[in-house]
């Protein structure tokens, strides 16, 4: 018995030996995501109506939405050419531009709160407020509270002492939906929320959307979030004269390019040939000019495709320099770099729509 305990011993004391040669390697960190939840209030079953309404600026119409109800899970998306209207449109509906023409109807027991897209562009000035100062100035939840909140942003420790100068872009649009997440409310109104947002904290923004109980208007180029988080869409269409019409249609991004698809009249069918009729004359100038047009369309589906990864390798680098705090060391450098960051993302929707057009053409 001894024999074989002394043997015991000498053979863990060599399994120990061989442990301790092997090279140690820190734990694997997982990613952190940001939590997200916003204060639902109770309201009634119409938030919002719109009659006629024509929205615009300096009381020239740009959009003409007509008639339009908002209720408890709603949710609509904005979708449109840029500078076509469709901010224009979430602010009428907010109250902070005046109607053209109709009027907006809130609902008696409405609590509305809108996303500004700039919210996430660095200030002009510096208010020398940090991120927790910036977070209690409108929300008195103590400090204990507002450090809670600020954790499950990613703002830990100390950095919530971080001046707000100082964030880069996502940093500035987690703290602004954090901030809108901490009011009551039931109808949402969001100009371009995901911008300078990561992967993961677009996600985390899709989910506390589709648990949101109350009603939701988004302005958005993101087509991914607009097929998972719509039940409509309003499409901001340009006019040959007169302001730009708004078409709704049930669903997401991808049934509205269904519904544009089913809208293009088929061709004509071919005329019966007549019982031992000779066969027509073969149009061969017709012929050479329809393979000659679908080259060109063809040609233009490749030259668009390299706009397109053009547009998406700047982008990509515009938001390298936006996740950079450092790129908001210099508050006018960090601005231009948010506004060509929207910029890009128009540039490149636009892109998308004619590509899509002109690939169900070629």
């Amino acid at each position: 018995r001894r024999y074989k305990a002394g043997q015991r011993s000498r053979e863990a004391r060599g399994r120990q030996t061989k442990l301790d040669r092997l090279e140690r390697v820190p734990r694997p960190v997982e990613d952190a995501r940001p939590r997200l939840r916003f204060t639902p209030s109770p309201g009634s079953q119409v938030l919002l109506r719109a009659t006629e309404l024509v929205a615009g600026r300096e009381r020239r119409a740009i959009a003409a939405l007509g008639r339009a109800v908002l209720g408890p899970g709603d949710r609509v998306a904005i979708v449109g050419p840029n500078g076509g209207g469709k901010s224009t449109l979430l602010h009428t509906l907010a109250g902070e531009l005046e109607p053209v023409a109709g009027t907006v109807t809130r609902g008696a027991r409405l609590r509305m709160r809108l996303h500004r897209q700039e919210e996430a562009q660095p200030d002009e000035e510096d208010t020398g407020r940090t991120v927790l100062d910036e977070l209690l100035a409108d929300h008195p939840i103590g400090e204990e509270r507002g450090r809670t909140v600020l954790g499950s942003l990613l703002f830990s420790g100390d950095e919530v002492f971080t001046p707000v100068a100082t964030l880069s872009g996502g940093e500035r649009a987690r703290l602004a939906l954090g901030r809108l997440a901490l009011d009551p409310s039931n109808l949402l109104l969001l100009d371009e929320p995901t911008n300078h947002l990561d992967i993961p904290a677009q996600e985390v923004l899709e989910e506390a959307l589709l648990g949101y109980p109350g009603a939701v208007v988004l302005v958005s180029h993101d087509r991914a979030l607009i097929d998972a988080l719509a039940t409509r869409v309003w499409s901001v269409e340009p006019q040959p004269d007169g302001p730009a019409a708004v078409r709704e249609v049930l669903g997401g991004y991808s049934d509205l390019l269904r519904a544009r698809r089913a809208a293009v009249p088929p061709p004509p069918p071919p005329a019966p040939a007549a019982r031992r009729a000779a066969p027509p004359p073969v149009d061969a100038v017709g012929q050479r000019r329809e393979r000659a047009q679908g080259r060109v369309r063809a040609a233009e589906v490749r030259r668009l495709e390299g706009d397109i990864a053009g547009v998406e390798a700047e982008l990509a680098e515009v938001r390298r320099l936006l996740a950079d705090p450092s790129t908001f060391a210099d508050p006018a450098v960090g601005a231009e770099a948010g506004r060509e960051h929207d910029r890009l993302v128009g540039a490149l929707d636009e892109l998308y729509e004619r590509w899509s057009e002109m690939a169900d053409s070629a």
